[in-house]
């Protein structure tokens, strides 16, 4: 069997054979590995695949010394306990009793059975929108604050939730809601965030039905509001007969941090609404300036890249010109010395009256003639490769002088980008 849940807190993988079942799908209680397993770790996950869970074990097992500890409930701690969504029903009393922090419910879950999260402690719920039928007493005492029946649910049975600390619960459809107290004997504390204060932002769909209004507190159009120098009213209340009922203390918000509030007056949803939006203005504006500053160091970027490859092209041509600079320079050396060496035969030959010597003098002449062509040549050859090396030298300083002025600008680019982005994290915070 492959594992479902790794816990990397207690490292403890859940499976199909830590549980037992009455058929295939339907848990019922903890197996034998399950127990032990229940000793390594307080988050409890549900295979994948299980279609319900039921409780209420101990009952039908009676012959079974270890009927109490195989259930889920019974007193049992849970950091964490996960339904998967492959779970449609969660059966009676499944987890009776328990201690839950927190519980993530199935996204497929249509049916919570009677007593079935009955006193554990759950400080709040997230119901999925295919839920249909709500068992009695299925919330009863537990710490829940605020609840959001979805619309899919049709029924709602005795107690269901009663004994909570509900001061907030939304009804989004229009569910049979037994007549017993489902929403009764809540013991509520309501901390507003301004005063004065909506009644259509708690009690149930914004109804409360309080019994009086104590001194201290006054109601107008719509609005509770608190005298300037009281800390808190305790109020009894009681909505469509008993349904939703109980006692609730509400906190005056001039007296308290605005950390433990619930409230906002309409005149603050205004003004945050408008600095939204400003900041929202201001936000597109610098990413606007940011867009421009990116397009233009792209460019400016582009730009050095192409005079690097024009400088890179210019510096292999300065290369080339300087070995062949050398070469004629050393062609010219050698031209020179033989000219030289000429010469002095010519000198040594004009002081000799031979025929012979006069005709090889002749003859040296004309071949001095001809390498000092050839020597006037190669100097013409050296002049010009010499300006063309000048030329390359002086483009190649340009073209870094050009690159070192495009670099400075995409580093004051680059500062300003980085002044734009701070401001958005700023305002952003």
């Amino acid at each position: 069997v492959s594992p479902v849940y790794a816990s990397t807190d207690y490292k403890v993988e859940w499976t199909e054979d830590d549980f037992m079942y009455s058929s295939e799908g339907n848990i019922i209680a903890f197996s034998d590995k399950g127990l032990e397993k229940k000793e390594k770790t307080n988050i409890l996950v549900f295979p994948e695949g299980t279609k319900s869970i039921n409780g209420n074990y101990s009952l039908s097992h009676s012959n079974d010394e270890l009927r109490y500890k195989r259930e889920f409930g019974r007193g049992k701690h849970w950091d964490k306990v996960i339904i998967p969504d492959s779970v449609k029903h969660l059966g009676y009393a499944a987890f009776y009793e328990a201690s839950i922090d927190q519980v993530k419910l199935s996204n497929s879950l249509t049916y919570l059975g009677g007593l079935v999260f009955f006193n554990c402690g759950l400080k709040e719920v997230t119901l999925p929108d295919t839920l249909v039928n709500i068992e009695h007493n299925a919330f009863e005492r537990n710490n829940l604050q605020e609840i959001t029946i979805p619309k899919s649910v049709k029924t709602i049975e005795q107690y269901a939730f009663s004994r909570n600390k509900l001061h907030t619960i939304k009804v989004l459809g229009n569910p049979n809601i037994n007549s017993k107290g489902v929403f009764h004997n809540q013991e509520v504390e309501y901390r507003p965030k301004q005063n004065p204060f909506y009644e259509n932002h708690f009690g149930f769909n914004g109804n409360q039905g309080f019994k009086s209004i104590p001194n201290g507190l006054r109601y107008e159009n719509g609005e509770f509001v608190f005298d300037k120098n009281v800390d808190s009213v305790e109020l009894e209340f009681d909505y469509n007969n008993d349904m939703y009922q109980g006692k609730m203390t509400i906190y005056n918000p001039n007296k308290y941090s605005i950390d433990t509030q619930t409230d906002l007056t309409g005149q603050d949803i205004d003004e945050k609404d408008n600095k939204i939006d400003d900041l929202t203005k201001n936000i597109k504006d610098l990413e606007n300036q940011i867009k421009d500053l990116n397009d233009k160091k792209q460019e400016d970027q582009s730009k050095i890249d192409e005079l690097k490859k024009k400088l890179e092209s210019c510096k292999d041509n300065g290369e080339k010109l300087k070995q062949e600079k050398s070469k004629l320079e050393e062609e010219i050396r050698d031209k020179d010395n033989k000219i030289a060496q000429l010469n002095k035969e010519i000198e040594e030959l004009k002081n000799s009256n031979n025929d012979e010597l006069i005709a090889e003098i002749t003859q040296l002449k004309d071949e001095l003639k001809r390498l000092q062509d050839e020597n006037a040549k190669l100097k013409e050859d050296y002049s010009s490769t010499k300006w063309e090396l000048e030329a390359e030298k002086e483009k190649t300083d340009k073209n870094e002088n050009k690159i070192k002025e495009m670099q400075e600008k995409l580093d004051s680019l680059e500062e300003e980008l980085a002044k734009k982005t701070k401001e958005i994290d700023d305002k952003d915070n």
